[in-house]
């Protein structure tokens, strides 16, 4: 059975996040192949949120991804044939979920790299 990571990217506890412009800036400034798409983040974000109301999630739930405008970004190292995806939304932490086969080639050393960009913390989960 494989296992899986979870990486949460975030402010520390009494800092603010930085804005949508402000990441996708440092990020293109930081990584020289990297790709953003907004489109692509708020199609999914509108999938989502359908999803959850067909679940009859809270309103508080779904808002988030009614009124929310994501960014998607995709980074990776010059070389590398791997990359780190991840969507970011205002005044919220960055979730990474990489896939297991990418998590010691690439993954890692890519969430430090950002998280030490952002001037955030880097938490990170193994689970099942």
């Amino acid at each position: 059975m494989a296992t899986y990571y979870f990486y949460d990217i975030s402010p520390a506890d009494d800092a603010d996040c930085l804005s949508i412009d402000d990441v996708v800036t440092r990020v293109a400034d930081t990584f020289p192949r990297h790709e953003i798409s907004a489109e692509e983040a708020q199609s999914d974000a509108k999938k989502r949120l359908a999803a959850l109301e067909g679940l009859n999630a809270p309103e508080e739930i779904c808002r988030i991804y009614r009124e929310g405008k994501p960014v998607r970004c995709r980074i990776a190292e010059p070389d590398a044939k791997e990359y780190l995806e991840f969507d970011v939304w205002e005044n919220q932490g960055i979730q990474i979920y990489p896939y297991p086969k990418d998590v010691e080639n690439c993954c890692l050393p890519l969430a430090h790299k950002l998280a030490e960009l952002l001037g955030y913390r880097l938490a990170c989960e193994e689970y099942d």
